[in-house]
């Protein structure tokens, strides 16, 4: 468009006579000027096309880099997202497997066996040195016990007891103890069961065989052959030089009146019943009765305790039953399993007191 309007003016400049006017100054002067007018009008439009050049190519430019900044910002909103799914599936999965190792560890805990206190069972051979107890055709009733007693004892000590049963002589030899340091022992040692072991006699009735259990009382013996037997129990100290329990009649009469007294006397109870239950079903020997009596070794402890006359010395039967290896085995396993029934049932309610009557005797 510039160069038509300059061909214009320029044609329209010269001169009718071109030929004449060629060397005048007027000449070229005049076309100097059109020149510069033509610059002067054609530049504002050159430069103004040239702007709106520049104008579109720094848009266009502008927009290729907003459009590659945006890919580049989806880019890393992408890559971030995936790195937190990444982050969140990595957390979650050590949420996951944290539990189950908390359940591998809990159940490990539980395959473990649980620490429980022992039971201390403390175990009484009666008589002893040179009291030798009841005796008849030859067999003395302080080595039948001593026999017995180690038998429980070794009988505890197996593998599988050992852990939860504790069990302890009051002596490890034939020797002769008093009844108190029998009792001493037992508190000594903080026994859980103590149970005095013997053996009967009744010379006037040879028939009379079986067991018999006993727990203590503070009253008198009743019947004739009742207080027979425990006068001869309780003759052990008559010749000792320890003194008999420093307590009164009536300070014994105010601890049975405590209540923990009488639980501790239903515990024994508790303690006769399933060992009856367990001995009961021995071939060649019967339990007679679970009776009260006042032997001296069985007053004044706050643990369960028995004593139990295991048979008759005087009947052939049970004489020569407990002088065979074979039978004391037996009544030492049946012995242990009355001692764990009453470990695992000693919740159990026992009326007190216990009936004292019997048709039966010796």
């Amino acid at each position: 468009m510039s160069f038509n309007i300059f061909f214009k003016l320029h044609k329209t400049s010269l001169p009718v006579n071109n030929q004449q006017n060629k060397g005048s100054a007027f000449f070229y002067i005049n076309r100097f000027f059109i020149i510069l007018l033509i610059f002067s009008l054609t530049l504002p439009v050159i430069l103004h096309s040239t702007e709106k050049k520049n104008s579109v190519k720094k848009k266009s430019k502008a927009a290729k880099t907003k459009s590659a900044a945006k890919t580049i910002k989806t880019k890393n909103t992408k890559t971030t997202v995936k790195t937190k799914k990444k982050t969140a599936s990595a957390k979650n999965k050590k949420t996951k497997t944290e539990p189950i190792k908390k359940q591998k560890n809990q159940s490990a805990t539980i395959k473990q066996p649980k620490q429980t206190k022992e039971l201390i069972i403390v175990i009484d051979p009666g008589h002893g040195g040179m009291d030798p107890g009841a005796v008849s055709g030859g067999v003395r009733e302080k080595d039948i016990t001593f026999r017995l007693a180690k038998k429980i004892k070794n009988a505890f000590a197996s593998i599988d007891l050992h852990s939860k049963y504790k069990v302890l002589l009051t002596r490890d030899s034939d020797k002769r103890l008093s009844l108190n340091s029998r009792k001493n022992f037992a508190k000594k040692n903080n026994a859980d069961i103590f149970i005095s072991l013997h053996m009967n006699i009744a010379p006037n009735n040879p028939a009379a065989q079986g067991i018999e259990i006993y727990f203590v009382t503070e009253e008198a013996a009743s019947g004739a052959e009742l207080k027979e037997l425990v006068d001869n129990e309780n003759s052990a100290d008559s010749d000792d030089s320890e003194t008999q329990d420093a307590q009164t009649e009536e300070e014994t009469a105010f601890i049975f009146a405590d209540l923990q007294k009488r639980s501790t006397i239903n515990k024994s109870i508790q303690l006769a019943v399933n060992l009856e239950k367990s001995l009961n079903s021995l071939e060649g020997t019967k339990i007679r009765y679970i009776r009260r009596a006042p032997f001296s070794v069985l007053k004044n402890l706050t643990t369960p305790s028995l004593l139990i006359e295991f048979g008759f010395l005087s009947n052939d039967n049970d004489r020569n039953i407990f002088s065979t290896e074979e039978f004391l085995d037996k009544i030492t396993k049946n012995f242990m399993d009355g001692i764990i029934s009453y470990e695992q049932n000693t919740l159990k309610k026992i009326e007190y007191p216990f009936s004292d009557t019997t048709n039966e005797t010796h």
